[in-house]
């Protein structure tokens, strides 16, 4: 049969795609690896990933520093990369929630605010 199985859970997103030609994991393969390709096939990696790909991206590195001293200082935007001028101008917005760097966001239209989760460089489409 075939579908999908979403499981939503505090700490992690997982979806998960059933269908009759799924194989079991074989010996060789992780489930840490198979994790991170079904999650990319689905568009959904977990929570995890990200927080790991978070703290080895040399920008985020520095955000994440930032944001646990709570000050981002002086930056001169003419030698600054763009993204990390870009982090340094939503400064406020920027929080640690279990790990992962999120960013508030406002919907204009409703007013309602939303924490998004800031995606690493290595994870974002071309």
């Amino acid at each position: 049969s075939s579908g999908i199985n979403a499981e939503y859970g505090a700490e992690e997103l997982c979806v998960c795609h059933m269908d009759s030609k799924t194989q079991p994991l074989e010996s060789h393969e992780s489930e840490e690896h198979v994790s991170a390709v079904s999650s990319t096939q689905n568009k959904l990696p977990d929570l995890d990933y990200i927080k790991r790909e978070q703290l080895d991206d040399p920008t985020l590195k520095v955000v994440r520093g930032w944001i646990e001293a709570k000050d981002r200082g002086i930056m001169q935007a003419n030698r600054a990369p763009q993204l990390l001028l870009s982090y340094w101008k939503q400064f406020q917005l920027l929080s640690i929630d279990n790990g992962l760097i999120k960013r508030r966001w406002r919907d204009l239209k409703t007013g309602d605010d939303r924490e998004l989760i800031v995606i690493p460089e290595t994870m974002m489409e071309k």
